[in-house]
């Protein structure tokens, strides 16, 4: 009864339970500490509410006390819940009672040290404080009186004084450091005790390991029981601060430096978009004086396209509050009124001491961005053009068969035929399908040239009564040639051409009247030149330039000028591809071309040719004969079978004897199988299975003397690879007619022996 009385009056929480966990008996306790009534927690088992975090533990000491058959206890400390949902924590001690039969069962005897714990939790994070203060406000703490004697010293590190603490303890302080440092304390001390103000000093102190900065803050203290006042002196080493200090004002002016002799522009814009400061290279790169644009909103000189992303990109950077760096480009306005393009870092450094601003690091990107536009249009150019050459290839070889057949249709037909009209109709379609070809090709630099050492001001002059004429009445020419204009290699013809091409689209852009200038000259293009434009090479050039007052165009416009079928006339005004054989003829020169306009302004064309120091040749065809016939035999190979069949025919119609194969091969089967003299090959370039120069190689090997002649539908790589382009071969350009055909023929048949094999090398 004893016993039972002092259980179930206990403070503390009494509890039976079986070896499996399971609560037979709480004291009444178990209300006061938890919450629960006494037989509320009766046959449930107590690892269900022990705190998921303490489980493991609690349930292996409890299974040790279950095995260990005595009644010594086990300690350990868990939370438990309250009926409330808060959580107490318990240190308990476990006991096997399991032998004892008024018991037979653990007992867990069960201590709420839950206020303990938090007392204890916040007396240790108030001694981790107090001892974080002194160690970071002060390395030392000294007590001195009124004569700078040493009362009390406290030292976290007893290397931070000057002597040991033993030594300095009732001592003055001219007798432990020296005269000057008293000197330097005197004043603050007596401040101190006669005004009762904080005062500080900083000084320096050699130490063992070196001269050391020391940072004095200066306290009075009243007396105790009546006695003097005191000064309570807290002392931290600033060494490694002084240090910083000294490196970052080093690193400032460096950084300075840096920043003023920065290739890039660097700025700094407050919260508001204002300009605060601007690197001096702004004078360089945008002409403006770095002065002249502080207090200026940044967005008044950014181009209107652009101004409300950068407004974003700017706002999301003082947004974010932090260095983060934001990515942008844009154009801004230069001071002479051009716009520069830049890509820019914008960081937000509002919270930097040293700066307080949204700094702009900007990079003039002006010309690598043009450079990247005029190679992609290179690049889109080149492809059209490998597009477009291809297409006259192939279309070639049907025009000399429509060509051909027309020709000897005609041949066949009495003047006053009725057919013959119709059959003029379709010669004509032919010949002006063969026109467009022509400059397709010209555009894609797959048409053969016939290169002559020229002039250019002799070529204008030719022109100019044409020319003329051409701009009729409300449109004044004027010539601005260069007296001693170098000379240039290119094909006279096609140099009319790109004349009378950019002359026609000057005069439809000046439909109300204007001037048109041709000018020429030397230039000397330099590597910054050759930076800007995509192409250019640095050298000597010949510049051919022409400048109409017309409409001008905007830079979308510009940008596709120079590609096939694009035309901004009307239908039925132009095919497109005038401007595209200019490009196309220059290229294939060795050139240039660029073109300058603007909306309004009008637009300037400029070729550079480059120059070579050779005396300019004559030009101009004298007018040929109708060719006449022969009775030589003639190989031909000729893969397209139309094309093979119509200039068998006209050859035959003149009297030659035609061995037509459809490639090289066979070509060479009918040469061995041909008893009699052959005198000339006429064979494509482009053959499947062996090349027109590979079957003239192999033919000359077996039968030499025999004379040759090349024919294509476009001067390719191919073309240039195999020797075509070289002086002394002889070449025909498809789409050609059969007199065309049959004045080749006897031209080289009729040639010298040494002329006609040069090309045989």
């Amino acid at each position: 009864m004893r016993f039972r009385a002092l259980t179930e009056n206990s403070t503390d929480l009494i509890t039976i339970f079986d070896a499996e966990g399971r609560a037979m008996y709480a004291s009444p306790s178990v209300t006061r500490v938890l919450g629960w009534g006494p037989t509320e927690l009766i046959g449930r088992n107590v690892f269900d509410y022990v705190h998921p975090e303490d489980r493991a533990r609690v349930h292996e000491a409890f299974m040790r006390a279950v095995r260990s058959n005595d009644a010594t206890g086990i300690r350990e400390r868990f939370r438990f819940p309250h009926k409330s949902g808060s959580w107490r924590t318990f240190e308990a001690v476990v006991s096997n009672l399991l032998e004892v039969p008024s018991v037979r069962g653990i007992a867990i005897n069960s201590r709420d040290i839950t206020e303990q714990e938090h007392a204890n939790v916040r007396l240790r994070s108030q001694e981790r404080q107090l001892r974080a203060i002194v160690h970071t406000v002060s390395d030392v703490v000294l007590e001195l009186d009124a004569d700078g004697r040493y009362l009390n010293i406290w030292a976290a590190d007893e290397s931070k004084l000057a002597r040991p603490r033993t030594e300095l303890l009732g001592r003055r302080v001219e007798e432990a450091l020296g005269v000057e440092a008293a000197r330097l304390l005197a004043g603050p001390l007596r401040s101190v005790l006669g005004t009762g103000d904080p005062e500080t000093l900083e000084y320096p102190l050699s130490l063992a390991d070196g001269e050391h900065w020391f940072l004095g803050r200066l306290t009075r203290l009243s007396g105790l029981d009546g006695g003097p006042d005191t000064v309570c002196m807290g002392i931290t080493d600033i060494t490694d601060r002084k240090r910083a200090v000294a490196a970052l004002q080093a690193s400032e002016t460096r950084f300075r430096a840096l920043i003023e002799n920065s290739m890039d522009l660097i700025a700094i814009f407050d919260a508001d978009g204002r300009l605060s400061y601007a690197s001096p290279s702004a004078q360089r790169i945008l002409g403006y004086e770095s002065g002249s644009l502080v207090g200026k909103v940044g967005l008044d000189y950014v181009h209107p396209e652009d101004a409300a992303r950068v407004r974003e990109a700017f706002g999301q950077a003082v947004a974010s509050r932090d260095t983060t760096a934001i990515r942008e480009h844009f154009r801004f306005r230069h001071a002479d009124g051009s716009w520069r393009t830049f890509e820019a870092v914008v960081s937000n450094l509002l919270d930097i001491p040293a700066v307080r601003g949204v700094v702009v690091n900007c990079r003039d990107v002006t010309e690598q961005r043009s450079l990247e536009a005029q190679f992609r249009q290179a690049q889109r150019l080149e492809a059209v053009g490998r597009l477009a050459g291809g297409v006259a290839h192939d279309f070639n070889n049907i025009l000399t068969a429509i060509t051909g057949y027309s020709e000897l249709l005609l041949g066949d037909l009495v003047p006053d035929d009725p057919k013959r009209g119709d059959v003029e109709e379709i010669r004509a379609a032919a010949q002006r399908a063969a026109a467009l070809t022509r400059q397709l090709l010209a555009f894609s630099r797959r048409q053969l040239l016939q290169v002559k050492v020229l002039d250019l001001n002799t070529v204008v002059r030719t022109l100019e009564r044409m020319l003329r004429r051409l701009m009729g009445e409300d449109v004044r020419l004027e010539l601005a040639l260069s007296a001693d204009l170098g000379a240039v290699r290119a094909d006279p013809a096609q140099i009319e051409q790109v004349i009378m091409n950019l002359a026609v689209n000057a005069r439809d852009a000046m439909p109300a009247g204007g001037r048109l200038t041709i000018e020429t000259s030397n230039v000397v293009l330099d590597e910054s030149h050759a930076r800007v434009h995509a192409g250019a090479e640095p050298g000597r050039y010949v510049m051919l330039a022409i400048t109409d007052t017309g409409i001008g165009m905007d830079e979308e416009t510009r940008s596709h000028i120079f590609e096939p079928f694009f035309t901004t006339k009307g239908p039925s005004q132009g095919t497109g591809l005038g401007l595209a054989t200019v490009y196309g003829i220059v290229k294939q020169s060795g050139g240039n071309v660029w073109v300058y306009s603007e909306p309004g302004g009008g637009a300037t064309f400029r070729l550079y040719i480059p120059r070579v120091d050779e005396e300019a040749e004559s030009w101009g065809e004298p007018p040929t004969p109708s060719p006449a016939g022969g009775h030589e035999t003639v190989l031909l190979a000729e893969d397209d079978a139309s094309v093979r069949d119509v200039m068998a025919q006209a050859l035959e119609q003149k009297g030659y004897q035609v061995l037509r194969a459809s490639n090289g091969p066979m070509a060479l089967e009918l040469a061995r199988a041909h008893r009699a003299h052959i005198d000339l090959l006429v064979t494509d370039l482009v053959m499947p299975d062996m090349t027109g120069r590979e079957l003239a190689t192999a033919l000359l090997a077996e039968r030499p003397g025999v004379r040759t002649i090349y024919m294509s539908g476009y001067a390719d790589e191919a073309v240039v690879r195999h020797g075509v382009l070289e002086r002394g071969l002889h070449y025909l350009q498809k789409p050609f007619a059969p007199v065309d055909l049959a004045r080749k023929v006897r031209d080289v048949l009729d040639m010298p022996p040494n002329q006609s094999t040069a090309a045989k090398r």
